[in-house]
């Protein structure tokens, strides 16, 4: 069995097109996206024997990270409670 996998019929958003593409295809080999877009025939020969995966639609957003971040923080686990007990109306 290869280590590619194949995502289909999801509804792809990429960060990049201003549309969102319906019925999308994504292939990832490792942790590289090999391809995306409409489905291939020739693509899916290619990679016959990768895991498939039928998303029926769901939403995927390859590449998306936690991108909530607290710049002002320095994220020490004591930064919490320093906080807390710093804090008249949380001490």
């Amino acid at each position: 069995m290869s280590e590619a996998r194949i995502f289909k019929n999801a509804y792809l958003i990429d960060g990049v097109s201003n549309t969102p593409c319906e019925n999308a295809c994504i292939i990832v080999t490792g942790s590289e996206i090999v391809y995306h877009g409409k489905p291939d025939d020739r693509i899916f020969k290619k990679y016959s024997d990768a895991a498939l995966f039928d998303l029926q639609g769901m939403t995927l957003m390859p590449g998306l990270i936690d991108t909530h971040v607290h710049l002002s923080l320095h994220g020490s686990p004591d930064y919490f409670n320093q906080m807390i007990m710093e804090s008249p109306t949380l001490a």
